[in-house]
């Protein structure tokens, strides 16, 4: 039997800041996402780069690219999933229902991280049948599907 290994770092937990740089790193990482994540906290020993980072991510995304914040969200939730990264669906899941509200996202949220489902609601002729999603997101859904199962594929 293997011996399952998890990485340990020092961290500075959020409840431990009463001022200076990482004070107001965290304060800056709040206002941008709500939270500090465990991510963030992860750099607390190097809290020059938290708000670099922060600046970087909100150049990417959240919000600012041409999807919108809300494809975004969809989009980083459903791939999460598919990844079965349980970390990213996490905080991407606390991101879409901070952005829908918890009914709207209660009524993607399990569409979202079902492949079958999104693959056959994309190939049939009656457009979305998914409630909350439409045409536009399920064909976003399906290229994120097989550009995250066979990048090497062709179109």
């Amino acid at each position: 039997m293997s011996e399952e290994r998890t990485a340990w770092i020092n961290t500075v937990p959020e409840g431990d800041v009463s001022g200076g740089e990482l004070a107001g790193a965290y304060e800056h990482y709040r206002d941008f996402m709500g939270y500090v994540s465990k991510f963030i906290t992860a750099l607390s020993l190097r809290p020059e780069v938290i708000s670099p980072l922060t600046d970087f991510q909100s150049v990417l995304g959240f919000g600012r690219s041409s999807l919108g914040k809300r494809r975004e969200e969809i989009l980083n939730v459903s791939v999460s999933a598919l990844n079965q990264c349980s970390y990213c669906q996490v905080s991407h899941t606390y991101s879409l229902r901070r952005i829908l509200g918890d009914g709207d996202a209660d009524q993607i949220i399990d569409p979202i991280c079902n492949w079958d489902l999104l693959i056959d609601a994309a190939t049939t002729d009656r457009g979305s049948s998914i409630e909350g999603l439409d045409e536009g997101d399920l064909r976003m859904l399906t290229f994120a599907h097989k550009l995250t199962t066979t990048p090497g594929g062709h179109a």
